[in-house]
Parts: C-alpha cells; structure tokens; sequence
C-alpha cells in the first residue's frame, strides 16, 4: 500500500472519530435552574459590597541628557451600597 494511500485512511478514520457524538456532549439530565440570588435584605435595611486593587512600581528610563525616574501607583476603592425600593416589593 503507498504511503499516500495510508495517509488519506488514516485522516479519514481521524476526521469520522471526531465528527461521531461523544457520551459527553448527550445531556443525560436537565439543565439546572438559572442562579437566583436569595434576598437577604428583604426588610429594607442596606447591603454593602467592596472591592479594591493596589499596584505599586518604579519606573526608571535612563536617556541620553537626562534619566527620569519615578514611582508610580494605579489604586482604586469601590464601595457598593443597595436596598430593595418600594417597588421590589
């Protein structure tokens, strides 16, 4: 058999084993339900959620008159507040 010949068997039994449906891609069950946050704020009081990030660094750049350096920094602060209005019920 030629060498080209068991190249062209070979890549048609690879491409059919992976057009064939594996066991994994079949739902053997339900999707589960959509994630629902529960209310733990229900009697109107307020929640709080914060988050941050700080990033220090040096920056040196060494030039041909002069060099420059520097310390740098990109830092925020998020705090967030919620309560269920009137019209959450």
């Amino acid at each position: 058999m030629p060498p080209r010949l068991i190249h062209i068997a070979v890549l048609t039994a690879l491409l059919g084993l992976a057009a064939a449906p594996t066991a994994a891609q079949q739902p053997d069950q339900l999707p589960p339900e959509p994630h629902r946050h529960v209310d733990a704020s229900a009697d109107g009081t307020w929640s709080w959620t914060s988050d941050a990030n700080a990033f220090f660094g040096y920056n040196y750049q060494q030039r041909k008159y002069a060099d420059f350096s520097a310390w740098e920094s990109q830092n925020w602060f998020m705090l967030d507040g919620n309560r269920p209005s009137a019209a959450d019920g």
